[in-house]
């Protein structure tokens, strides 16, 4: 796994940024300026070298470097720290929970998150990336030659080493991202005489030039010394999140969400209910997500508007939702990391679905929410989701005190010279979108359960099949039908989990409505002619046969048709009426074709 994501992640890398260049990625303190930092000489002196007695593997290097990060030393303004607020500690043997380990070489937490980090049992602090601020690895080689090219310094059996390792660094920074409501994060690769600073965000990675930190420990420690002074906006933090509510707001998420999941699977047994509710709620864990609503006429990068007037504006178009756990996360880092909560409306204290995502900037496609608009605006108003607001995410940018669209960094240096990695990063803008319609995806509460045999009494195994291909020709043909013949909309993205089933107060549980959902990658039947090769769009395992991308005779240009949503359908309807069947042999785990992720 990780051999493949270091070379997907090098397709998506920009770099070598000049060490001075990335430094200013984090703006300096002003209470705080580089002029009083500790001073670096000497700094990374005990940090062993690999041709040293005291070397014997990437291990040797964990304690000292940690050490050497956490160090204090006399200044102009008393003692301070390397890197004040931020203590690391060695991770490499401390994994945290979950299915998939992160045992990082070195987690950086804050001061006040080290209660939440620590062993219950031992008190040993844990690998936890839901609380990392910073992270670093030690690696034996370095990922970048001199010249700063991916991986072209070594040619014998070890590239596959690198690469592997520097997938598993991105992996980190893939849970990073995944467990924190962030936009950016950074991290440090280190070998026994080099570091490399990494800015991590929804379009791909920014490395630095590699810093002889033993000839020159001076920008490393810079770049600690104005990291630990940072806000939490320059560290990466999503500010449009409010971590913390009242006790009033969290009960009011926990008993709106409890009554929905009674209402949704037909649920009468209060432990089956609450087993139910963990999906959607976590004790303590509720927080507050502000959706900007946008507008056509909306231009809040004007220069002529004052601080006061910009943060003024976005308050008042703001609406706020409670949200605990998501229902879908992100398990890639360039993508669009699409993380779909069951909410509360603060406002009209009902339940609501929240989609936020990055979207890419594509001139045929437009936002899901207009799609959405459109297409009940044209008279498809069944089967399609009720549009409570939507916008782009919006950020207060201090260099330029005036507000501005949340959109990735990364893209924005593919054509500096120093660049010699990736230069076809696509550009992302955070989005967020929220819809009246809640329910379950068809593949997870629809066939074999309870409302089946209801609608089928004494139904047999291959019933399940044909039942599923009469509700979904029935319903859902008739909603991709009506769209493009009254909207000139195509979907383009059919699966088993963009279709979910609602029950209301008239559709009870067992005659649940079925809607399908993600738009996103919608787009009108004459425009395609704008697109570009690469949109080629669909979940690989319910794509259509002529549109997948292993497909002979395929590449070039590529027109999608209204009925490659429909031979799509097809596929999930055998899927779902299989993936129930009473199999004699079922190891639980889906297969590896099955489980692929959207184009």
């Amino acid at each position: 796994m990780n051999l493949d994501l270091g070379r997907k992640m090098a397709e998506h890398a920009v770099g070598p940024m000049p060490v001075d260049e990335f430094i200013k990625l984090i703006p300096e303190c002003p209470s705080h300026p580089d002029a009083v930092m500790p001073d670096s000489r000497d700094a990374f002196s005990k940090v062993p070298k690999c041709e040293g007695e005291d070397f014997k593997n990437k291990c040797s290097l964990y304690d000292p470097i940690n050490e050497a990060f956490n160090s204090t030393r006399k200044t102009s303004q008393g003692r301070m720290i390397r890197c004040p607020g931020i203590t690391f500690y060695n991770t490499s043997v401390q994994p945290g929970p979950g299915k998939y380990p992160t045992k990082v070489d070195g987690s950086g937490y804050a001061q006040e998150h080290l209660e939440f980090v620590k062993d219950a049992g031992t008190s040993v602090i844990l690998s936890r990336p839901s609380f990392w601020q910073l992270f670093w690895e030690a690696k034996m080689t370095d990922f970048a030659g001199e010249n700063g090219v991916l991986f072209e310094h070594i040619t014998d059996e070890k590239k596959e080493r690198v690469i592997a390792d520097f997938g598993q660094t991105s992996f980190y920074a893939v849970q990073m991202l995944a467990n924190q409501y962030r936009d950016f994060a950074f991290s440090i690769s280190m070998t026994d005489d080099t570091a490399r600073l990494l800015r991590w965000d929804r379009s791909g990675v920014i490395f630095s030039e590699a810093i002889h930190y033993r000839k020159n420990p001076k920008p490393l420690c810079q770049f600690l010394w104005r990291f630990g002074n940072a806000n939490s906006l320059q560290r990466g933090a999503d500010m449009s999140v409010q971590q913390v509510v009242t006790e009033v707001e969290e009960v009011l998420f926990r008993d709106t969400v409890k009554a929905h999941v009674k209402l949704q699977l037909g649920l009468t047994d209060e432990k089956e209910v609450d087993k139910a509710l963990e999906k959607h709620y976590e004790p303590g864990q509720v927080c507050i997500v502000e959706v900007f609503e946008h507008r056509e006429d909306q231009s809040l990068s004007s220069s002529s508007k004052s601080r006061s007037q910009e943060q003024e504006q976005a308050r008042a178009e703001t609406r706020k939702f409670l949200v605990s756990r998501p229902v879908t996360s992100p398990c890639s880092l360039a993508s669009r990391s699409t993380r779909g909560s069951w909410a509360v409306d603060l406002q009209t204290k009902t339940i609501v679905f929240l989609k936020d995502c990055w979207r890419a900037k594509v001139e045929a496609v437009d936002m899901e929410g207009l799609t959405l608009q459109n297409l009940r605006a044209s008279g498809v108003d069944v089967g399609v989701p009720t549009v409570v607001c939507h916008g782009d995410v919006l950020v207060y940018v201090e260099s330029h005190a005036k507000m501005a669209v949340s959109s990735t960094l990364t893209s924005k240096y593919t054509e500096d010279s120093w660049n010699k990695a990736s230069r076809s990063v696509r550009s992302r803008t955070h989005y967020r979108m929220v819809t009246a319609e809640v329910g379950y995806a068809l593949q997870e509460t629809f066939a074999g359960t309870r409302e089946l045999i209801s609608g089928l009494p004494g139904c047999v195994p291959w019933s399940v099949t044909i039942y599923l291909l009469i509700l979904l020709y029935n319903e859902l043909h008739s909603v991709l039908y009506n769209a493009i013949t009254l909207a000139n909309v195509m979907h383009r993205d059919i699966s088993s989990t963009n279709i979910i089933l609602v029950a209301d107060k008239i559709h009870n549980f067992g005659k649940r409505v079925a809607y399908v959902i993600d738009w996103e990658f919608a787009v009108a039947a004459s425009r395609q002619g704008k697109h570009e090769d690469w949109w080629k769009t669909g979940t690989v395992p319910f794509m259509c046969i002529s549109s997948l991308p292993s497909m002979p005779g395929v590449e070039g240009h590529h027109t999608h048709f209204f009925g490659y949503d429909v031979e799509s359908l097809v596929y999930v309807a055998l899927y779902c009426g299989l993936y129930r069947l009473p199999w004699k042999s079922y190891s639980g785990e889906p297969s590896p074709v099955l489980s692929a992720k959207p184009l």
